[in-house]
């Protein structure tokens, strides 16, 4: 009942490499600051694509012609039966304007996927794709308890390196969208409120099931084996060997100290968390209750 856009993979715009490419519907008419009426009555009605675009508009690359063309014969074969459209997309929530566009669609809803912060500092320091590429003038990245320590870490040139531990406080982006939105059309999860080690598999139907009924989709059937998607290298690495990993970052023995600081740091986004869980009828886990980071046993 749920079809994803885009409807081809592209592994070289995926950085996990793992069956999960981000969304670019919203992305693409960017330039058009708003959406126009075709691009939201053809979203509406199940029929865009990636582009959204007309057959023969200037704009539209070839890539995103194919995948126009697929959607359609999509359509064709489902008789025209309209079905739920979604994507997945990291970036749209840090920009105002998208989401300003989003929430002009009327049928739109937006499930934000929270985590614990300190997990996502380390996948997102150790996915240098976004933030780091080695020069002469700095053959290394910094040291992880630098973006630790500090809010912004500087790099020759005047200016900063594209990642920081702020980007870690969800919940900060909450409130805003609720005003955009309203809390009928938002839905917030806890990324361990899906995971199988954390929740047992039966924890993990539980939560689908809740988010089915937000969509106003059949609930999943017991049978139903879910996949797990986008998990990155790091992650991987971490739970596979956790003691002789020689990358675990703010978890070894030595950098403790920073992790304490850390910990005080996102002190009170660990409480923001649980509150707008509750608020927004997620479920809040064990660990997120205990101030547990993946550092943690």
């Amino acid at each position: 009942q749920v079809e994803f856009v885009p409807h081809t993979y592209e592994a070289m715009n995926d950085a996990a490499s793992d069956v999960a490419q981000d969304g670019e519907f919203f992305w693409m008419v960017g330039s058009r600051l708003l959406p126009p009426r075709l691009l939201v009555d053809a979203f509406n009605d199940g029929r865009c694509c990636v582009a959204a675009m007309r057959d023969g508009d200037a704009d539209v690359t070839e890539a995103n012609r194919r995948a126009h063309l697929m959607a359609r014969e999509v359509a064709a074969r489902r008789g025209g039966q309209r079905v739920v459209r979604g994507e997945r997309n990291v970036v749209y929530i840090f920009n105002r304007l998208l989401m300003k566009m989003i929430s002009m669609v009327p049928s739109v809803k937006v499930v934000i996927i929270m985590c614990d912060p300190i997990s996502w500092l380390h996948s997102a320091y150790f996915d240098t794709m976004n933030w780091f590429s080695p020069s002469p003038r700095v053959p290394e990245p910094p040291k992880l308890r630098e973006f630790a320590l500090r809010e912004y870490v500087p790099q020759p040139g005047g200016t900063f390196f594209n990642l920081a531990r702020r980007r870690a406080l969800f919940t900060r982006f909450v409130e805003p969208l609720m005003k955009l939105m309203g809390s009928s059309r938002v839905r917030l999860l806890h990324r361990d409120a899906v995971d199988p080690r954390r929740v047992g598999d039966r924890g993990v139907h539980r939560e689908f099931n809740r988010l089915a009924a937000f969509l106003h989709i059949d609930k999943y059937p017991s049978s139903f084996q879910f996949e797990t998607r986008n998990v990155g290298r790091y992650r991987k690495a971490l739970d596979s060997k956790p003691s002789s990993n020689p990358r675990i970052g703010l978890c070894a023995e030595e950098e403790l100290q920073a992790l304490r600081i850390l910990k005080r740091y996102y002190s009170t986004e660990y409480a923001r968390q649980q509150w707008w869980l509750r608020e927004l009828g997620g479920h809040v886990p064990e660990r997120l209750t205990q101030n547990l980071s993946h550092c943690d046993a």
